[in-house]
């Protein structure tokens, strides 16, 4: 007899419903985690007595650490997006896209989203955390100059704070280090919940 596949829903609307219907009916699959934030979705993990994830960088942050860290060991895994105008924003990795990215955040109000899954000796953890971040008004020179230092390249929003980034930014509200990546005190925090010692 072949093995189950485990599944994950994202989102339970009408559509995340049936496929929760289906997947309770099959032989060939288990349902394994949902990615929601909605009462709806509590209700339905609750019920079903899986996993709730407020979004994927959470699930996918939690797969990260099954795959390299064992039982009682301590473990982080984190990914940073940027969110401006309903538009999810991540690592450019060309000229081209940073371009048309902090063309996008010039002048915006923008969050900047950090999953973060943690692991220790008392159990698991996930959380998000977000930051809300103020720009001011770019030139398309200024642009094309942080563009060609090769910074925005490889960060999520094609920026970073710690770097020439930080000449854009008019104000923010919430973690500092979270705009750079990591939300390190509420990493911290919980690690210590965990059993980890951090020093």
């Amino acid at each position: 007899m072949s093995k189950k596949i485990n599944i994950s829903i994202v989102g339970t609307g009408l559509m995340g419903l049936q496929h929760i219907k289906a997947i309770q009916k099959s032989k060939k699959a288990n349902l394994h985690s949902i990615v929601d934030i909605s009462n709806n979705a509590k209700n339905l993990s609750k019920k079903y007595k899986i996993p709730l994830y407020s979004n994927v960088s959470e699930l996918l942050n939690s797969k990260k650490l099954d795959a390299v860290i064992s039982f009682g060991e301590c473990g982080v895994a984190a990914d940073t997006v940027v969110s401006v105008n309903e538009k999810i924003l991540g690592k450019p990795g060309s000229p081209e896209i940073a371009l048309e990215m902090l063309q996008t955040l010039s002048g915006e109000t923008h969050k900047v989203i950090t999953g973060v899954a943690l692991i220790g000796p008392k159990g698991r953890h996930s959380l998000v955390v977000a930051t809300q971040v103020k720009w001011k008004e770019l030139t398309k020179d200024e642009i094309v100059t942080y563009i060609e230092t090769g910074e925005p390249l490889n960060k999520a929003g094609g920026y970073g704070i710690q770097g020439g980034g930080k000449d854009f930014v008019v104000s923010f509200e919430g973690s500092f280090d979270n705009i750079v990546g990591l939300p390190v005190d509420e990493v911290v925090s919980c690690l210590s919940d965990l059993g980890c010692t951090c020093s």
